[in-house]
């Protein structure tokens, strides 16, 4: 089980490494900004977006190669989650972290904004 020795949780969890890009509901959605020196190394798509739950400290990663493609949900002092159905993603962040993502078209509506344009990138190499 992580645990954090700081305030914030590691890389890439770490909501101070994104940029606030929009919020839903209590999330706050962040990504990698285009100059961050890990995302202009990292091929498209590579780069998670990043949901965070400032109360409860949690954070939800939208599937991208750097979480092998599944939901990751994380939050210090508690087991890493991984969730390859969107459908089972509130089952598993109320019972593993107390709280309640965005519904499922809302995520797939964020996933659609901000994943599909590198997706489409990485296809047309």
């Amino acid at each position: 089980m992580p645990n954090c020795n700081e305030p914030w949780p590691p890389p890439p969890h770490d909501p101070r490494e994104r940029v606030e890009v929009t919020r839903v509901g209590a999330w706050i959605v962040r990504q990698l900004p285009p100059t961050h020196p890990r995302r202009l190394h990292m091929p498209p798509g590579f780069a998670a977006v990043q949901l965070w739950h400032p109360a409860r400290r949690v954070s939800l990663l939208l599937p991208a190669g750097i979480t092998g493609h599944a939901y990751e949900l994380f939050a210090c002092g508690r087991p890493y989650a991984w969730v390859k159905d969107v459908d089972q993603l509130a089952a598993v962040a109320a019972r593993g972290f107390g709280v309640l993502p965005p519904s499922p078209d809302q995520i797939r509506a964020l996933q659609r904004m901000f994943c599909a344009p590198r997706a489409a990138a990485v296809e047309a190499r």
